[in-house]
């Protein structure tokens, strides 16, 4: 299915008036319709926000292409508005819309779409037909215009043996525009420089122009424009330069001489499916992006451990908040499965992933078991992170820098490096990480101690409460957990209060501010905030941990500023919790919480301030970072 067989010059509409964007979807549905492409409007319009909700359709440059896959589609069909005034558009260079391709695909042929959404990105980089559809007024030319283009197919390359030679890979993180655009931006810019270039894109319809291995290896650069990970081992030993998708569209020139010049570049180092940042000439961004990578990996392999054991721990006390006490029941074997065993089993995920990202699979069996040694030693999850960069490093520098006997190198892999890495990282995180850990929650515990011996008030505890809650779950905040739980088995139920009011504050505040101010957060940011919803309601502090990965000078602040207002709000309506678990699902227990509204208004109370105080400071380090 090409372009021209779905878009004629009846549907092209130029000058349209529209008050934004809910009226624009409305007038191109209702267009739509009166073509005969869909049979409902509001079906449509409801595919379309459901694409929109999963990342910007706006481009960029004041253009935007909402598309829609659905079974009120009748026919394949693109329609075309200039705007007659720019509108606001959730765009990802925050700059109004004027031009807007709205492409309406069936479900039966929903494979047609990247094709056709390449098809026009693709367009949109020829400044003549930018021009065209800024100036004409006749939509016979526009068609024209499109008519007489080359297929995209065809680029012409330079093939004398004198040229220079590159491969490039382009993947933007939807895989839709992006992608193909920063493929034909490479291929203009190589042509204009004389150099041959092949473009390998991995977009949503999957690779296609594959690299061949004799292209990389006769290819003197290699440029990687992605935004998500991809299998880089192919290009051991090649200088390669790693930018944005982004970059190669609008710069592709530029893109083209720094690879030729190796400026920005680094060497890809062998037996290894990272890109090894070797050299001077390799930037720090690489290596923090690198870092912040294993770190991503195994966090979001953990988050659904944790998603799991804590809703089968507050299905648990659904059912009478000691009914788990009862061996051979069902509310024992759901504490069973959320707590003895998920709840064990995140922090050894956690560290296994880490080590695997790093270090792949010789990296693997030692990370698990880092893990679970740093969950016995009580030194949770900073333990277990700190367990799993050390056991992936440890694994890679043995694998990549230690030569063996060919006659024994099977042994390498696996032997040698999980039983050496394991033993090296399981000492070091029980006498290194763990001692001085459980040593500062002894410390900490009776200054809490302390603290409720006295008549100090409300505002002290809340602000220890709120300070020490920071690491989200984990060693720290497992201190003033633990004391929570000490003032329930003497029967005092404030504290407990406000520590879980505490704990579901940051994954609640994070899912509003991503709500609010949505704008502020990456694609992966705004997913992150739906899941951390889920995750607060039920008291699994965890469900924060991207945001305080992604921006910890926004997040950390704002942790404590809406814990601080939770607790406060806590302490001063004599809120009180009698189970150790569930967040909102203790409501449906008759005598769980003392007032409900008491726990719902200090809950929102901490959460609002908790967002807001993340928009304000999110806004402020981005003005900095600008400047």
């Amino acid at each position: 299915m090409k372009l021209l067989d779905i878009f004629n010059k009846d549907a092209i509409k130029l000058d349209m008036t529209v008050k934004d964007k809910e009226d624009l979807y409305q007038k191109m549905a209702n267009d739509l319709k009166g073509f005969g492409a869909i049979k409902d409007e509001s079906k449509f319009m409801t595919a379309l926000q459901e694409r929109d909700a999963q990342s910007p359709t706006a481009i960029g440059d004041g253009v935007a292409i909402p598309h829609g896959v659905s079974e009120t589609v009748e026919k394949p069909f693109v329609l075309y508005y200039r705007l007659a005034s720019p509108i606001s558009y959730e765009a990802l260079d925050d700059q109004p819309i004027k031009h807007v391709f709205m492409l309406a695909i069936p479900n039966d042929l929903r494979n047609n779409q990247v094709k056709i959404l390449s098809d026009i990105s693709v367009l949109l980089l020829d400044e003549g037909f930018r021009k065209v559809i800024d100036s004409e007024d006749d939509p016979n030319e526009i068609v024209a215009f499109i008519q007489n283009q080359k297929k995209e197919s065809s680029h012409q390359v330079p093939t004398h043996a004198s040229a220079k030679k590159i491969v490039a890979v382009t993947a933007c993180t939807t895989g839709i525009a992006h992608t193909f655009m920063a493929e034909k931006s490479l291929y203009t810019a190589a042509e204009k420089l004389g150099v041959q270039i092949n473009v390998e894109t991995q977009g949503a319809g999957g690779v296609e122009h594959q690299l061949t291995a004799e292209q990389i290896a006769g290819a003197d650069a290699v440029i990687l424009a992605i935004e998500k990970g991809i299998d880089e081992s192919r290009f051991a030993g090649k200088d390669v330069l790693k930018i944005s998708p982004g970059k190669a569209i609008k710069e592709g020139l530029h893109v083209i001489e720094d690879a030729i010049d190796k400026k920005g570049t680094f060497k890809m180092a062998s037996h290894s499916t990272e890109s090894a940042e070797i050299g001077s000439s390799q930037s720090s961004q690489n290596k923090t992006k690198s870092f912040y990578q294993h770190m991503l990996s195994g966090v979001s392999s953990m988050i659904p451990i944790v998603v799991a054991g804590g809703i089968l721990i507050a299905l648990s006390f659904s059912f009478g908040i000691t009914a788990f006490e009862n061996e051979g029941t069902l509310p024992w074997a759901l504490f069973q499965i959320g707590n003895v065993s998920a709840f064990t089993l995140m922090f050894p995920v956690l560290a296994g992933f880490i080590a695997y990202d790093i270090a792949d699979k010789p990296g693997f069996a030692p990370g698990i078991i880092a893990g679970l040694v740093a969950h016995n030693t009580g030194s949770g999850f900073f333990g277990a992170l700190v367990a799993g960069y050390l056991a992936g490093y440890l694994a890679l520098f043995i694998n990549r820098k230690l030569p063996f006997p060919k006659s024994i190198q099977g042994l390498k892999t696996i032997v040698f490096i999980p039983v050496v890495t394991t033993l090296i990282v399981g000492l070091v995180t029980i006498f290194v990480i763990g001692t001085p850990i459980a040593y500062l929650q002894e410390i900490v515990m009776n200054f809490l101690s302390s603290l409720s011996d006295n008549n100090t008030g409300i505002v002290v505890l809340s602000l220890v409460f709120s300070l020490l809650y920071f690491d989200l779950g984990g060693p720290i905040s497992k201190m003033v957990y633990s004391f929570g739980l000490a003032a329930l088995s003497e029967k005092i139920y404030g504290p407990m209060g406000a520590i879980m009011v505490i704990g579901m504050v940051p994954p609640i505040g994070m899912a509003l501010a991503t709500l609010i101010r949505p704008k502020l957060f990456e694609l992966e940011e705004r997913e992150a905030g739906k899941t951390a919803l889920i995750l607060g309601m039920s008291f699994i502090t965890e469900g924060a941990i991207p945001f305080l990965i992604a921006k910890p000078k926004s997040s950390v602040p704002s942790f404590m500023i809406g814990g601080f207002v939770g607790s406060l709000v806590s302490f001063s309506l004599g809120l009180e919790i009698t189970a150790p678990h569930g967040g909102l699902f203790l409501a449906l227990i008759p005598n769980a919480i003392n007032n409900v509204l008491y726990f719902l208004i200090a809950l929102i109370a901490g959460s609002l301030a908790c967002a807001l105080s993340m928009i304000v400071l999110t806004n402020k380090f981005n003005k900095t970072a600008k400047n």
